[in-house]
């Protein structure tokens, strides 16, 4: 039975720790869009009494706030563009996790 290498090993922690925190992620992306999807989560201002629409933007990720007529104009607040950068990161570590299994070299077998 072949013994598991140290990087073996730590690609395996590598696995486990990427997919908690891609879990992570998600568990906070469902907590923000149950958070932010009443009424009263776009009050335009502290105390304004003013409420608009709440919505949902997948790209820059994240919920939004939408007032009709105010002052005359429509008025939108949407997320950071910073939003995705968890996404990203999450990707390319995925990316890199699946790089260093595929380089990695194999055992050598001994022809018997």
């Amino acid at each position: 039975m072949p013994q598991e290498t140290p990087a073996a090993g730590a690609q395996k922690i590598g696995w486990i720790l990427w997919l908690l925190a891609t879990l992570l992620w998600a568990a906070g992306l469902v907590i923000e869009r149950l958070v932010y999807s009443g009424p009263l989560s776009c009050e335009l201002g502290q105390g304004s009494s003013i409420y608009g629409e709440p919505g949902w933007s997948w790209v820059p990720l994240g919920h939004t706030c939408t007032w009709e007529n105010v002052g005359g104009v429509t008025v939108v607040d949407e997320p950071s563009m910073m939003t995705l950068v968890p996404a990203l990161v999450l990707f390319l570590w995925g990316i890199s996790l699946m790089m260093a299994r595929a380089s990695r070299p194999q055992p050598r077998q001994n022809p018997e």
